[in-house]
């Protein structure tokens, strides 16, 4: 059996999505019924591509600036090393 490494991180559940943005799954279900979050489906479940989710979330974020920071803070980096 092959073994599956670090892309199988590149696919997420509906769980890990709603998970990953902070909000209920039934927010995640909302948001596919409109077609704003890209997805597809593996049978009956959703799958996300991670990649997808994070373009989705820039370019949907309120507030780019606090986007910036939380993703300095999730790489290791405090914002004032970015000169933010």
């Amino acid at each position: 059996m092959k073994k599956i490494g670090h892309s199988s991180q590149r696919l997420l559940t509906l769980d890990q999505v709603a998970e990953y943005l902070n909000v209920n799954k039934f927010t995640v279900y909302r948001l596919l019924a409109h077609k704003e979050l890209p997805a597809f489906k593996v049978g009956n479940q959703w799958r996300f591509k991670r990649e997808l989710v994070e373009a989705w979330l820039t370019k949907n974020a309120k507030n780019p600036q606090a986007l910036l920071q939380a993703e300095l803070i999730k790489a290791g980096q405090s914002p004032a090393q970015n000169g933010n």
